[in-house]
């Protein structure tokens, strides 16, 4: 895939974000950016952002995995020290998630180098070094059998000195990837990718020793039941689908499934969330503490 190379001048409009970069025409994205907004401002409360973006004189050097719309970074910027200098390098395999994310980069993010590619296709990275390194609801999409090349390739590009992954993403037993799965079991022919879920990063992160910790969020989705439309919309993106089959919803498995999640006029909708904090391989305890003192202390348990 092609690099991004030349970056414009970035306008004042916030844009959507999206789950399905390639949705169109009937999506309402507006309601996904409630949602994403809603989990993004979770995150904001349980990172210490003075302490992972010192004052400093030395810029730092950032990549955004999957950056989709810019959604994060742009909440992010009130939370961020006083005129720090943040080198803002963002991948994304689709070409309109790029270019939005690009016009929302203000000051103190300096737009840099857009990868128009995935993490998996990313050999572009092989000479950079990063302090920082996100992926914010952007892993689920990988490739199972690419997990280990592409925790390889995060470790070989970050800082080996003070280098740190910010990874968020549901668990296995989170309504997403079980509403996914079960639709893709009664319809595989709509099956185009896989869900990964956050365990299997974490066991990825520790087979490269790879020091990390795990902070547990909880990302409910509450839709009344008389608000069709939104639940609708809501789940084609849990499906990642947005034609799925007439009447897919009324099929046993599915609405027995989205039933169990009513309470009285609204569906409540549970995804436990890590988020997951990692440092470079082999930094052993010295990694581990320093990542510790990111988390804010708050009366959530450590899992991990």
């Amino acid at each position: 895939m092609s690099k991004v190379s030349t970056l414009s001048e970035p306008s004042q409009a916030l844009a959507s974000p999206s789950l399905i970069s390639n949705h169109r025409g009937s999506f309402n994205a507006d309601i996904w950016r409630a949602v994403a907004t809603e989990d993004y401002t979770k995150v904001l409360s349980t990172i210490h952002w003075e302490a992972l973006f010192p004052q400093q004189t030395i810029p730092t050097q950032l990549l955004d995995i999957g950056c989709g719309t810019g959604t994060f970074p742009h909440m992010l910027r009130p939370y961020l020290p006083q005129d720090p200098t943040i080198f803002y390098d963002y991948l994304d395999p689709a070409h309109y998630c790029l270019t939005m994310c690009q016009q929302v980069l203000h000051p103190p993010y300096q737009p840099r180098r857009a990868f128009h590619t995935s993490i998996e296709d990313a050999s572009c990275l092989n000479d950079s070094r990063y302090d920082i390194i996100w992926a914010l609801q952007s892993l689920y999409s990988l490739r199972p059998s690419s997990l280990t090349k592409t925790i390889t390739t995060i470790n070989k590009v970050l800082n080996p000195h003070r280098g740190t992954v910010l990874i968020m993403l549901a668990k296995h037993d989170a309504f997403i990837p079980q509403i996914y799965e079960r639709y893709t079991r009664l319809f595989s022919s709509h099956k185009t990718r896989h869900y990964l879920t956050a365990e299997p990063v974490l066991s990825a992160l520790s087979s490269r020793a790879m020091p990390a910790i795990v902070r547990e969020i909880d990302c409910s989705h509450t839709i009344s039941i008389r608000d069709d439309y939104r639940l609708e919309q809501y789940l084609q993106q849990c499906i990642m689908d947005s034609q799925p089959p007439q009447g897919w919803r009324n099929y046993p498995q599915i609405r027995d499934y989205l039933d169990s999640f009513r309470h009285v006029d609204v569906y409540r909708f549970p995804n436990p969330t890590w988020i997951i904090l990692s440092a470079p391989g082999q930094s052993g305890l010295a990694g581990r503490r320093r990542l510790l003192s990111y988390l804010e202390p708050v009366s959530n348990q450590l899992v991990a």
